[in-house]
């Protein structure tokens, strides 16, 4: 098998299924993974269905999205050694977010997802959510303490807690009314 071809073989054959999440298995999915968050104030619920939402359409558009700044040629690239090694051994792949969170690779294995596993298996809410969790609560342990303040830095990084953008404002406000309705 050719070299660039093996990072191919690893991914989970029920990542195939389709590119898209059912509502109720979506439902299910950010039950299960909010159940114990620690988010403060914040309900755990609430918010994973509300970035579900935002990012995905609730499940809906999966799809990998390229994120340049995790390219070869991006500010992350530059700066970090996990950005560079996913790149080797994934290319492209590790800089995509993926699924109903869109979650990147980079992201979930600083927070423990396996090096050896592919990215296109975080197409899955099952395999993704409880890293999109794990970011949350890490997010609120380095300061992003209220739900617009989680939006903010789940979109745009810990920088958006001191210095939010135009882009970061309008994630944190279309989230907040989802937030509530949920």
């Amino acid at each position: 098998m050719p070299e660039e071809f093996k990072p191919l073989v690893t991914f989970l054959t029920s990542s195939l299924k389709s590119d898209m999440h059912s509502k109720e298995e979506l439902d299910t999915i950010c039950q299960m993974i909010s159940e114990g968050a620690k988010l403060g104030d914040t309900n755990p619920l609430s918010l994973i269905k509300a970035i579900a939402t935002l990012e995905s359409n609730y499940g809906r558009f999966c799809v990998p999205r390229y994120e340049p700044a995790y390219g070869t040629s991006g500010l992350y690239y530059a700066s970090s050694a996990l950005v560079k090694m996913g790149n080797a051994s994934y290319g492209s792949l590790s800089a995509c977010s993926f699924g109903p969170f869109q979650i990147l690779w980079c992201v979930a294995a600083e927070l423990g997802y396996p090096f050896v596993c592919s990215p296109l298996d975080l197409w899955s809410g099952m395999i993704s959510g409880p890293y999109a969790i794990l970011q949350l609560e890490k997010l609120f342990a380095r300061g992003a303490k209220t739900t617009g303040e989680l939006l903010r830095c789940y979109n745009g990084g810990l920088g958006a807690l001191k210095k939010p953008n135009q882009k970061t404002l309008n994630y944190q406000e279309k989230g907040i009314k989802l937030y509530n309705s949920f």
